[in-house]
């Protein structure tokens, strides 16, 4: 190979002529290319660390300082050497020694046993049942929600506060309860008033059934007694009922939780008078909870109870399974109702999500990762792994995607081994060294 610095002393002493110096300046370029550039490239290529970094810079940064002053000296004679002959015929053999050297130094590091093998990481092409789908919007809500109202009127005593937490059972609100509590102690002392009028009309009946043995008159007295009594254990069971409404009304001024949950919102404070019916609180149970999605009815006939969709949550897919679907429209939007039950932490009432809704039947692909793929501009490929454990450039097209996995059509089959990490800088041919899962 022709030597860079022992062409620059001759260009800088000036021991040869002007055509020589040009000679000297055209070859100069070329080995300076060849040497430094084109060695640098097969460093970067083969791994072949001959210098440091550092030392390759500065190296650069002398010969580009010296290159400016040659141009300089050189420029004075450039046109007087165009039409010299057997200056382009020496300028044409340097060019052609120089060709010949870079195919000995390419030979050279090839001989050297070539690059070493790149180190991928792989995956299992599959078949699988996919079927094109739509991204539709979602809402998670709970199967438990209810807006609590009044069920007697009077004055506020207590609200909940919003946000907290009953269990079932426990009292959420407080009417005032002075009238019911009146109309019970009344109907008690009814009861106990036809109790006695009882039990005197019995012991009537008691005494006249004796009398009614001796005389016809005492028979008279003893049916009317009879019926009496009869009609006292009526009217005794009428006020025993009207104590058991006396309480019911009482025990309807405390609201109480239906179901465990948390206060989401209350529309009566404390001191307000509360009218039969009206809504006080609403109670919102957290830990029940399920995806509601509004589909088209196009996609209705691809979706079964049981059916299992795809669920974005905070970019994070999940499975969600098809609790029930609501084959009635909605007047204005006319979607359907869907419901899905979805496991994943950290859900809350109201959070917005997106479901994937199959819009056409499902049949069988061949499925990658995404990672797999490599987008050139002149397409879309993969780098499939031989049983030599080379690369193999593979041109594919790619068809439904259902999450992290897409569908491709190209010469690839179920249990192949495509690349999913390091096909950046992979060649086909090349070799390459598979990483461990997990690594």
């Amino acid at each position: 190979m022709v030597n860079c610095v022992g062409l620059v002393n001759r260009l800088i002493s000036g021991s040869t002529s002007k055509e020589n110096k040009w000679c000297d300046l055209s070859l100069f370029y070329t080995t300076y290319f060849i040497q430094y550039k084109f060695k640098h490239k097969l460093e970067l290529s083969f791994g072949m660390h001959i210098i440091s970094k550092t030392q390759r810079n500065k190296r650069r940064k002398q010969y580009s300082m010296q290159l400016k002053g040659l141009i300089m000296d050189c420029s004075a004679v450039r046109f007087g050497l165009i039409f010299n002959k057997s200056l382009l015929i020496r300028v044409f053999i340097c060019f052609s020694f120089l060709n010949m050297a870079t195919q000995n130094a390419v030979a050279a590091v090839a001989d050297k046993g070539g690059p070493p093998p790149a180190m991928v990481k792989v995956a299992t092409a599959e078949e699988k049942m996919l079927s094109p789908t739509i991204w539709v919007p979602g809402t998670v809500i709970s199967r438990n929600d209810a807006r609590l109202a009044a069920e007697v009127a009077g004055r506020l005593l207590k609200v909940a506060e919003v946000g907290d937490t009953f269990q079932k059972g426990d009292a959420i609100v407080k009417i005032e309860n002075t009238t019911s509590r009146l109309s019970l102690a009344e109907a008690n002392a009814r009861v106990i008033r036809e109790k006695s009028k009882l039990k005197y009309l019995e012991r009537e009946v008691t005494r006249l059934e004796k009398l009614a043995e001796q005389n016809s008159a005492a028979k008279r007295q003893l049916d009317q007694a009879l019926s009496d009594r009869d009609i006292a254990k009526s009217e005794l069971d009428v006020a025993q009922v009207q104590v058991e409404q006396a309480q019911e009304e009482l025990s309807r001024t405390i609201i109480r939780a239906p179901f465990s949950g948390v206060v989401a919102e209350r529309t009566l404070r404390e001191g307000e008078r509360v009218d039969h019916g009206d809504t006080v609180v609403r109670l919102v149970d957290v830990s029940s909870l399920e995806v509601q999605a509004r589909v088209p009815y196009s996609t209705i006939a691809h979706i079964t109870k049981g059916s299992v969709l795809t669920v974005d949550i905070n970019s994070e897919l999940v499975t969600g399974i098809v609790r029930a679907l609501v084959p009635v429209g909605d007047d204005q939007s006319r979607l359907y109702d869907v419901r899905l039950d979805v496991e994943a932490p950290n859900l809350s009432a109201g959070q917005t999500v997106k479901v994937a809704v199959p819009t056409a039947a499902a049949r069988i692909a061949i499925v990658i990762p995404r990672d797999a793929l490599v987008m050139r501009r002149d397409g879309t490929a993969v780098f499939q792994v031989l049983d030599d454990d080379t690369a193999k450039r593979v041109v594919v097209k790619t068809g439904i995607a259902n999450g992290e996995i897409i569908e491709i059509i190209g010469d690839i089959q179920a249990g192949n081994r495509v690349v999913t990490r390091g096909s950046e800088r992979l060649r086909p041919q090349q070799k390459v060294k598979i990483i461990p899962e997990g690594s």
